[in-house]
C-alpha cells in the first residue's frame, strides 16, 4: 500500500465521521426551528392571547423592569432570535451535506494532515 492510498484512507474516514455527525445535528437543527417559529408566530398574536402570565401581570418580574409594552416587546424579540438561531444552524447542517462543502472538507482535512506529508524539498 503506498503512502498517497494511506492519506486518502485517512481524509475519507474522516470525512465519513463528519458526514455522521452532521446528520445527527440535522433532527435537532429540524424541529428547534419547528419550534421556535411556532413560539415566534404565536407571539404576533395580541398580547391579550398569549401575554397571561405572572411576569406580565402588576408586580411581576418583566412587567416591573420593562413596562407592559416592552415585556411583551423583549419576548417577541427572544422567539424571533431562537427562530433565527434555529434556522442558521439548519442551513448550516443542510449546507454541510452538500458535495462543495464535502470537497471543501476533504482538501481541509487533508491539507492539514502533516505526519503522511514527505519532507520538502528545497531546490
Amino acid at each position: 500500500m503506498k503512502l498517497e492510498d494511506v492519506r486518502q484512507r485517512l481524509v475519507q474516514r474522516e470525512l465519513d465521521a463528519q458526514l455522521a455527525k452532521r446528520r445527527g445535528e440535522l433532527m435537532p437543527a429540524i424541529v428547534i426551528t419547528i419550534i421556535a417559529t411556532i413560539l415566534f408566530l404565536l407571539t404576533l398574536q395580541p398580547p391579550d392571547e398569549w401575554a397571561k402570565g405572572e411576569w406580565f401581570q402588576p408586580g411581576g418580574f418583566m412587567r416591573e423592569l420593562l413596562g407592559y409594552d416592552g415585556a411583551v416587546l423583549s419576548v417577541r424579540a427572544m422567539t424571533a432570535l431562537a427562530a433565527l438561531t434555529g434556522l442558521f444552524w439548519l442551513a448550516k447542517a443542510f449546507y454541510s451535506l452538500t458535495p462543495t462543502s464535502r470537497e471543501r472538507q476533504r482538501a481541509k482535512i487533508a491539507a492539514a494532515q502533516t505526519r503522511l506529508k514527505p519532507p520538502s524539498t528545497y531546490a
